[in-house]
């Protein structure tokens, strides 16, 4: 097996491989979103559950449609897409911690330590990966 199959193989896991993890990672952005609607109104809570179920999607699918016989390139774009999904969550968080509200904030913060955790659960080995997000 190549060691770009390995690494594609590993980056489906860590995203995928726990469906239950991944679940209750679904799950509590499209809460988090009606949370955040209905506590302010904002029609950005739903574009931003639909962009990172969006990206979501695009990784999923490349990440499958690549599993056979991956080259260099695609294992770059799949890192890229990752990060995209990355920054398609990490918007919201950070447009929280930045509001007068003390509860949006408390809700930002809490929702980056939620990043955090799963960043670290992933344990990237890439040292550009580990200092990109930070």
């Amino acid at each position: 097996m190549s060691s770009y199959k390995i690494e594609i193989a590993r980056l489906y896991e860590q995203e995928y491989g726990q469906k239950f993890e991944f679940a209750i990672r679904n799950l509590g952005t499209f809460f988090s979103a009606l949370m955040i609607y209905l506590y302010t109104g904002w029609i950005s809570a739903w574009v931003w559950c639909g962009l990172y179920f969006s990206t979501q999607a695009i990784y999923y699918f490349f990440l499958c449609a690549k599993s056979n016989a991956p080259r260099f390139h695609d294992v770059i774009i799949a890192i890229a897409l990752f990060l995209l999904v990355y920054c398609a969550f990490i918007w919201m968080p950070a447009l929280l911690i930045v509001q007068q509200d003390e509860a949006l904030k408390l809700a930002g913060c809490l929702m980056m330590a939620c990043v955090l955790v799963f960043l670290i659960r992933r344990a990237e080995h890439y040292p550009w990966m580990v200092e990109c997000p930070q």
